[in-house]
């Protein structure tokens, strides 16, 4: 390892550590002072040189000012800053307007929720109108979390744009030609079809829609080459020679536009500093190490934008890069020697793809838990395929002549549908390796065992299939899933029992994948509404589930079980309603009801059932220790009534931070509260882990904060809770919530908006 290697990856690990931002220089440059002066008197160079890369790496971010705080209706105009991250973007404010304050000058950084239908890159001034509110994230335990991403570089606030334009933007019309082609030649890929992504996801040949190093490397060659021709017809009259400088510069310059062309991705400008830095030695004759390159261009990146280094993008371009530079010359000089030529394509192709999905493995299992089972095989055909028919009609019929618009778009169309038959070859369910951030962390170390490969194995294999000692201790969770229901029960006996599963984005498969787990005992839906049912479709489908318990389940999740051989109790009259259910008057009300008993606490998780529900059922339930409030607490639900016989020790509701139902109700928190009744709410504390041992044991997560032990409290409202309720600036809108037990509106409000939206 070289210095300018050991430097880098100080940069690394100090923007990764990130700093306080707007907390100035001059603390940075006293200690970058003191390093040197420690390594005049003799401390080792390797020290000094990680130490001076952390202390660079620390300065990005601590010379990034405070952005403003901005809350409310506000219009933005500022230059976009770092790379997109999906419809997110970051822009160094120049000017804001609020209502009664007017145009003012800003400093400091505001992360933007752009419109789907634009796209721009760095550099671009956009002007951005909508509601901007603090920077939150619903992000369950072990997940990325992007609110301290954005802390990082002392962004404070998020503005959802509902209306944002690019200054100076044409609309240019966009080409019609096949999705693959266009996001291969502008890494637009909202044309790409969502089976087609699928596929590419599961053959592990994604990265072929990302504008990387082989796009612009395909580039980067085209320009090279077409500048020579002109240059070898005039060797004959150069007395030097034809140099080589014209051509590289042609090269470098054709990179940096196309990477400019297709919104700048971090991947594309790793891949145009590499080409750069590599044109810079050759025409100079000096020897290139790539591992200094790398760090050089991983520097450079983090110095312009330092919240890269916490996306995913920087994670997975470097890391593939750093595995081609290590396990793939140490899986070349383990090739025979004596291979016959014809086989040197496909044992190179299969070493670099094997060697990259080793570089990527701790990004991909933090982020996407997901590695293709034949993607080496896949890349062998894919990456050719694409280099020599998809990626030269792409480029000519999106940005040729129009003469070779159209043809070209038509042998791109053909080629694309070709490499997806061929790569349908390939699908497979892919592996799912899952991890944490210190699980990411420690399998970093792979890449320096690649002369060890069976150390290497070792440590893949204690990383990912690591599990904690001993029994567990008995324990419910409720996952902050946002505006949904989900519940995990776990006994010292290992048996797990999962009470419904949010959302379909409620990310709920992955946190079960990060905590170690394969099996669940017992898998619960209370009823069909997509707030429950969303996200315990992935669980069915790639769980191993000893039993599915439903009441009239869907369709969907009962074709899911059937044919994964999931047994399935589907008899509504095992809910614990009384009598016949009869004809529902409202689906809610058909929820089964679940009591647990989990380390001598009495757990009820009543769904979303109703008042009417509630009166029936109440004598058959009795005392309980601890209670889900049903329907996310709303005011259709937790009569005063059941609350009298049920007298619960605790409470815990599911509600979605700002969700526009006005859940929890605030007639039911003050209910609660006149019985001194605990209440744990998961739009304030996050996720909520309640150990039942002696004693039992609180803590929380939440985006920004992480886990942090909470007291459990015992008598009346904790600090935990919400103080005493106030009347909300809008009433709840849900339809379950009575209009007599609904709180007054606010005066001036018409009663058209006040019943404006519907509950999940």
């Amino acid at each position: 390892m070289d210095r300018w290697t050991r430097v880098g990856l100080g940069v690394i690990a100090g923007a990764a550590l990130g700093s306080t931002p707007g907390l100035g220089l001059a603390s940075l440059v006293g200690s970058a002072c003191a390093v040197l002066a420690l390594r005049l008197m003799g401390l080792a160079p390797v020290v000094t040189e990680l130490a001076l890369g952390v202390l660079l790496g620390l300065a990005a971010p601590a010379s990034v000012p405070l952005g403003p705080h901005l809350r409310g209706p506000a219009s933005l105009v500022g230059v976009v800053v770092g790379a997109p991250m999906g419809r997110e973007i970051d822009l160094e404010v120049g000017r804001a307007w609020r209502p009664g304050v007017g145009w003012r000058h800003q400093r400091g950084r505001v992360r933007v929720r752009l419109p789907r239908s634009l796209r721009v890159g760095p550099g671009d001034e956009v002007v951005a109108f909508g509601v901007a509110g603090p920077v939150q994230a619903t992000v369950l335990p072990g997940a990325p979390d992007p609110v301290r991403a954005a802390r990082r570089v002392g962004v404070r606030s998020l503005l959802r744009a509902t209306v944002a334009r690019r200054v100076g933007a044409t609309s240019a019309p966009v080409p019609e030609v096949h999705g693959l082609l266009l996001a291969l030649a502008d890494g637009d890929r909202r044309r790409v079809a969502p089976e087609a992504v699928t596929l590419l996801r599961r053959t592990g040949t994604a990265h072929l829609l990302a504008i990387s190093g082989f796009h612009v490397g395909l580039v980067a060659t085209a320009g090279m080459a077409l500048c020579r021709w002109p240059l070898r017809a005039v060797a004959g009259w150069w007395p030097a020679g034809v140099r080589t400088w014209p051509a590289l510069l042609a090269g470098v310059c054709g990179a940096a536009v196309f990477a400019a062309r297709v919104g700048l991705p971090v991947s594309a400008q790793r891949a145009v500093g590499l080409v750069a830095l590599v044109a810079l030695g050759v025409a100079t004759g000096r020897h290139l190490v790539g591992a200094s390159l790398l760090a050089v261009v991983a520097t450079g990146v983090l110095v312009a934008d330092p919240a890269a280094v916490a996306g995913p993008s920087f994670q997975l371009s470097f890391g593939a890069v750093a595995g081609l530079l290590t396990w793939g010359k140490a899986l070349d000089r383990r090739l025979p020697p004596d291979l016959p030529w014809w086989t040197r394509p496909v044992t190179g192709g299969l070493v670099a793809t094997c060697a990259a999905t080793v570089g990527t493995l701790p990004a991909a299992a933090w982020w996407f838990q997901s590695v293709a089972l034949w993607g080496p095989l896949a890349n062998v055909l894919a990456v050719p395929w694409t280099a020599l028919a998809l990626v030269p009609p792409a480029l000519a019929a999106v940005h040729g002549p129009a003469l070779l618009a159209a043809p070209a778009a038509v042998v791109g169309a053909w080629s694309a549908e070709g490499l997806l038959a061929v790569l349908a070859w390939f699908d497979a369910p892919p592996l799912r390796p899952a991890v944490g951030p210190w699980g990411a962390v420690a399998l970093l170390g792979v890449l320096g065992l690649a002369r060890r490969p069976w150390h290497a194995l070792l440590l893949v294999a204690g990383v990912l299939w690591a599990r904690p000692l001993g029994p567990p201790a008995p324990r419910i969770t409720w996952p902050d899933v946002g505006q949904g229901s989900a519940a995990l029960a776990v006994w010292p006996d290992g048996r797990t029992v999962l009470v419904d599963g949010g959302p379909p984005w409620s990310g709920l498969a992955s946190w079960l994948r990060r905590q170690g787990r394969t099996r669940l005992d017992t898998v619960v839906l209370s009823h069909g509404d997509a707030d429950h049912l969303g996200g315990l479709l992935e669980v069915v489908e790639e769980f191993d589930v000893g039993e599915l318990r439903v009441a009239g389940g869907p369709a969907e999740l009962l074709e899911v079980a059937r044919r994964r051989g999931i047994p399935v109790v589907d008899d509504p009259q095992a809910r614990l309603h009384p009598g016949d259910p009869g004809p529902w008057r409202r689906p809610n009300d058909a929820s089964l009801v679940e009591a647990l008993e989990v380390g001598g606490w009495r757990v009820l998780l009543p769904g979303d059932i109703g008042r009417e529900v509630e009166a029936g059922l109440a004598r058959r339930v009795g005392e309980v220790d601890l209670l889900a409030l049903a329907h996310h607490g709303s005011s259709s639900s937790t009569s005063a009534a059941w609350l009298d016989v049920l007298r619960p020790r605790l409470a815990v509701v599911q509600a979605g931070r700002g969700n526009p139902y006005g859940h929890p109700g605030h007639d039911v928190l003050r209910r609660l509260a006149d019985r001194g009744v605990p209440v744990l709410r998961t739009d304030l504390l996050g996720t909520v882990e309640l150990t039942l041992g002696d004693p039992p044991t609180l803590r929380c997560h939440r985006a920004g904060q992480g886990w942090r032990a909470v007291p459990l409290p015992v008598h009346g409202v904790p600090a935990t809770a919400t103080p005493p309720p106030r009347a909300p600036r809008r009433p709840p809108r849900s339809p379950a919530t009575s209009r007599s037990s609904a709180p007054a509106a606010p005066r001036g409000r018409s009663r058209a908006r006040r019943r404006r939206g519907r509950p999940p």
